[in-house]
């Protein structure tokens, strides 16, 4: 069973009572990012949520969550393990590279600049333990830089002076994901400009869709062009697409191997001895 072990430390600065609303806060934040992040994978088949198995309120605060599936009997142990990575991996870059992953968005980085800036003001670390060799840490010197981090993306990229929009357009991309958005259904394709985008689909096209392709055309990734309302969050960051028409735009066919090896290449020769002599120029 895949959980979480979160352990926070709080500063003796504050009285208990601040100091257990803090913490209870930190792991609120937390389960928001990884919900984010199992979002945006999508895989409707092993969805799971977070639910409390325990919690002590003494020094340190410990709150240890377990994944369980939407699906009764559904295995979710390697879902649970990706979205693990993604988030632990994408906090990394965050903090040591100023780099937004893909995956967060807007609400993930409030998520993960609250969760940073409590670790300067009243909690000493955050700790969350994914698995046994990868532990979440979170002190003041990398919730500094996190936060720096951060500040600098908005300012770039988030905090334009741009409202909340709404546009027609096309996004042509490849298929890599079909699931869930806001409990509406949804594809992900992932474009060459923005990314990993998830479009949304009306009930015609779930109809139509759902009809006449099959989902192993995710693992076969075909290009897709998706028209729609393209929406825009507040800063100018394209959020999803809402579709209307959905075409593919390149389906090249699956070709086997028993169509183009030629079985009389090498005249009979070990593979060894024909390069041998044709690079001794022996061969024509």
């Amino acid at each position: 069973m895949e959980q979480l072990v979160i352990t926070i430390r709080p500063s003796t600065e504050h009285d208990g009572m601040l100091r257990v609303a803090d913490a209870m806060q930190q792991v609120i934040d937390f389960l928001r990012i990884f919900d984010e992040a199992e979002r945006a994978i999508a895989s409707p088949d092993e969805a799971f949520e977070w639910r409390l198995e325990s919690a002590s309120t003494n020094s340190p605060f410990t709150v240890v969550a377990r994944a369980e599936p939407r699906h009764a009997g559904a295995d979710v142990t390697a879902h649970v393990r990706k979205v693990k990575e993604r988030v632990s991996s994408g906090i990394t870059d965050l903090i040591q590279k100023r780099a937004l992953p893909s995956w967060m968005t807007t609400d993930a980085v409030d998520a993960v600049d609250a969760v940073f800036k409590r670790s300067l003001n009243g909690i000493v670390t955050t700790e969350i333990q994914i698995a046994a060799n990868d532990t979440i840490s979170i002190d003041r010197i990398n919730a500094e830089a996190g936060v720096e981090a951060i500040a600098g993306i908005r300012a770039v990229v988030l905090d334009l002076d741009l409202p909340e929009r709404t546009a027609v357009g096309e996004l042509i991309g490849v298929m890599c994901g079909v699931g869930n958005y806001g409990r509406k259904p949804a594809i992900r394709i992932f474009t060459d400009l923005y990314k990993w985008i998830s479009c949304t689909l009306p009930p015609h096209l779930v109809e139509q869709f759902g009809d006449t392709h099959k989902l192993k055309e995710v693992w076969e990734g075909k290009t897709l062009a998706v028209e729609g309302d393209l929406i825009y969050a507040k800063g100018g960051k394209l959020s999803r697409l809402e579709a209307r028409n959905i075409r593919v735009v390149f389906d090249a066919p699956l070709i086997e191997l028993s169509d183009v090896v030629d079985p009389d290449f090498t005249a009979g020769l070990d593979p060894v001895e024909y390069l041998q002599k044709f690079h001794e120029g022996e061969l024509a």
